[in-house]
């Protein structure tokens, strides 16, 4: 079995679905707040306040060829690390659809916000 997100957006609509707000929304209101984090967004707080960063993945790459000069030779040439592309294209607009897998952008110390809460 491979790693998935998809259980991460089902639940996230199920939540949406059931109150009626958006889950950064609900997120906020009973999360969030509660615990008193100040610099914590969700994907659209972030892109919006300038704090969340750009991502990149590798494309224009020959993953097959690339396998077969690793078997051969032991190393890969530069072609084989493929060309940076920016991830912006994937996450325009309120970025809804990644609240559940991955819409959470944290400070280190809201991440430490309070050593004594119970989860």
């Amino acid at each position: 079995m491979q790693y998935n997100n998809i259980h991460y957006w089902v639940i996230a609509e199920i939540i949406a679905h059931l109150t009626d707000v958006t889950y950064p929304q609900y997120v906020q209101h009973h999360i969030l707040d509660p615990l008193d984090v100040t610099a914590t967004y969700n994907h659209t707080q972030a892109g919006e306040t300038g704090r969340r960063s750009e991502s990149f993945v590798r494309a224009d790459l020959n993953s097959t060829r690339c396998a077969e000069v690793w078997e051969k030779e032991d190393k890969l040439d530069r072609s084989c690390y493929g060309q940076p592309f920016p991830t912006s294209w994937f996450s325009k607009g309120d970025g809804l659809f990644i609240a559940g897998p991955g819409g959470l952008v944290a400070s280190a110390n809201d991440m430490v916000c309070d050593q004594n809460v119970e989860f």
